[in-house]
């Protein structure tokens, strides 16, 4: 019984390997300008309604795809020469939850869905180009059914996934069998061949790294694969972190055990992911670090031992797209106390946005400086994604009032939750001068941009995405906003810009900054860094 087990389990394998082998070509060739055939892309990103910034760069990177027709890419030999490959019109497949009951349905959704959250039109062609692939085992990917071991289901909620686009693909093959062989499915069903072969790159944008090792094995390592990261799987500081010593027996065991689970079972798996992963594309210095250590670097052993066999390794910085360039921009009047002493904060109400830090260095600098600060204002905008977050905005209002009396009612702090897109809007380009953000190490800081394009003077902390990024001067004497560490440099910070520096000192960073929003974090920049990045796969032999 056991050994036909064997057997049947060794037979179902190989026919499994053998149907994926056959959806995929017989190698992987580059795309050319003379080849009349066109490269294929696959995106997995069930959640491609959620309106966030990971779907912003999904949308931005297809529509790069689907607009690009003569793209042409250095592979720099190492003869010296330069030659070029061409991506000719490519065919984009998009792997989403299933919103609504038919493709067709689907589509209109998100055409709708996407033009409210970024704007109208935004991305219209980009939805009736892509070809829609909606799958059932999205739902798995949902952290909300795994309420013990969230990170190692999650991780492993990957291979049915990739299950079923392999089933889905063999369905289209299926379907052009037939046509082959009856006449009315012919007329019905004139399907190219190439329409139910696998892509041959395979780009994640969400974060299912499993998904995409199961098709490179299955297929044999015949599709290229690729992974855009906005935050790590996993993190050192999982593993790094230590019980407190002031903490019980038990606190300190369950410690020990949880850092063991990272090391033992989720840190080796997601590192086995990536050296299936033949581009990394990182959203920021501080992400790229991380992807380096736990991918190909010094951040754990069994990340080194992962990487050390695998002959690639190719990551690339890819800032996030944070909207269109502006051609015409006015600055706020800061020249004006009533625009200068006006502070905006926008953030989800969440406990890592530190909202508390906002409010009580604000209120200290009302304390210190009333005569100077007497036309200062915070106003907090943020969206709470449930319960906690409601009552974490609420708390904060509270503590508003109960720190400076009437002050708050009389308009000088307030706390607007979950603000349309409009709104947010209509404050950056309102009359507000300065932007604050307490996030400590953000990966990147999409708000601090927005703020930027908009001509606001930002005061953030120095860490993450906001120092290594995009408030990194070019030279010591050139800032693009005032950065802190400590709340003591926070107040001090405030100062500076509410009324210490002279106005042509905060003039000159207003400008600076919105050069470097334009020139570094515009969708029109993300698109030429995606393509650069995605041309090292259509050129790699």
């Amino acid at each position: 019984m056991v050994v036909g087990s064997v057997v049947a389990l060794a037979l179902v394998g190989l026919l499994w390997l053998a149907l994926c082998r056959q959806l995929v070509e017989s190698e992987p060739r580059q795309v050319a300008a003379s080849d009349s055939s066109r490269a294929s892309f696959g995106f997995l990103h069930p959640s491609c309604a959620g309106g966030g910034g990971g779907e912003r760069v999904l949308w931005c990177a297809v529509r790069a795809l689907c607009s690009e027709t003569r793209r042409l890419a250095s592979d720099r030999p190492q003869n010296g020469s330069t030659p070029h490959s061409t991506i000719v019109a490519p065919r984009v497949w998009l792997y989403t939850a299933r919103y609504r009951s038919s493709v067709a349905e689907i589509r209109a959704f998100l055409d709708v869905r996407l033009a409210e959250q970024f704007g109208a039109e935004a991305f219209t062609n980009a939805v009736q180009q892509v070809r829609l692939v909606p799958l059932y085992t999205a739902v798995l990917l949902e952290p909300r059914w795994y309420p013990y071991f969230t990170m190692l289901f999650q991780l492993l909620a990957g291979m049915p996934v990739a299950v079923e686009i392999m089933l889905r693909h063999a369905s289209f093959l299926v379907t052009h069998l037939l046509s082959k062989c009856v006449s009315w499915f012919r007329k019905r069903y004139r399907t190219p061949l190439e329409d139910y072969r696998l892509p041959s790159i395979f780009l994640d944008t969400v974060g299912v790294p499993l998904a995409l090792l199961c098709l490179k094995w299955w297929t044999c390592g015949r599709i290229r694969t690729g992974a855009y990261v906005h935050y790590p799987f996993v993190s050192n500081e999982m593993m790094s972190h230590e019980p407190r010593s002031t903490g019980s027996g038990s606190r300190k065991l369950r410690s020990v055990c949880r850092r063991g689970y990272y090391r033992a079972v989720v840190l080796p798996l997601y590192a086995a992911c990536g050296a299936a992963t033949d581009l990394v594309m990182a959203n920021s210095s501080w992400t790229l670090q991380r992807m380096e250590q736990l991918w190909c670097g010094s951040g754990a052993s069994s990340s080194r031992a992962s990487c050390t066999g695998h002959h690639r390794r190719n990551i690339f910085l890819v800032y996030p797209p944070c909207g269109a360039r502006r051609t015409h921009s006015s600055f706020p009047a800061l020249e004006r106390d009533a625009v200068r002493q006006r502070v905006v904060s926008i953030a989800q109400f969440r406990p890592e946005k530190r909202h508390e830090t906002q409010l009580d260095c604000f209120v200290e600098l009302l304390q210190r400086y009333p005569r100077e600060t007497s036309q200062a204002r915070l106003l907090m905008i943020g969206g709470a994604r449930n319960h906690a977050d409601r009552m974490r905005a609420e708390r904060l209002l509270q503590r508003a009032v109960a720190l400076t009396g009437s002050a708050s009612s009389g308009g000088r702090i307030e706390v607007h939750v979950n603000a349309s897109r409009i709104e947010i809007e209509e404050v950056l380009a309102g009359e507000f001068g300065c932007f604050l953000h307490t996030m400590e190490e953000e990966h990147f800081g999409i708000s601090i941009v927005e703020a930027m394009s908009h001509g606001l003077l930002v005061i953030a902390h120095g860490s993450g995405g906001a120092a290594l990024d995009i408030l990194r001067p070019v030279s010591p004497d050139s800032p693009l906003g005032l950065v802190y560490r400590t709340r003591h440099e926070l107040t001090e910070c405030l100062a500076d810009a509410l009324f210490r520096l002279p106005v042509a000192t905060l003039q000159s960073m207003q400008r600076r900054a919105y050069a470097r929003a334009q020139r570094e974090f515009s969708d029109e920049a993300f698109s030429e860094r995606f393509l650069t990045a995605v041309a090292s796969l259509c050129t790699k032999g």
